[in-house]
């Protein structure tokens, strides 16, 4: 059974028993992500993007309800992930070759 199967299953069972879904995760399986925390607070990985790095163009209802969801989930940012993301890795190119 595949993590989303697992993943998917724990919501499941936590909307049929009325119990939060952060208290079913567990950190033994694997690190919670930037998408793990928009599904819990319903909004785009984008917008927890931009709440995770202090962009002022959200609205406070919905930081507010981000913040929440990265308390809840301990999340801290993978700073290996972050480094991929950005253009060539930190590594500068030989230019006119």
């Amino acid at each position: 059974m595949g993590v989303s199967k697992i993943r998917e299953a724990k919501t499941n069972l936590s909307r049929s028993c009325k119990v939060p879904a952060d208290s079913l995760t567990t950190q033994d399986t694997r690190p919670n992500t930037v998408k793990d925390v928009a599904r819990l607070a319903g909004v785009s990985s984008a917008i927890v993007s931009r709440v995770v790095n202090g962009a002022s163009n959200v609205s406070t209802r919905t930081r507010n309800s981000v913040l929440s969801v990265v308390s809840k989930l301990q999340f801290s940012p993978n700073a290996h992930a972050a480094e991929l993301g950005r253009a060539n890795g930190g590594i500068s190119r030989k230019r006119g070759v």
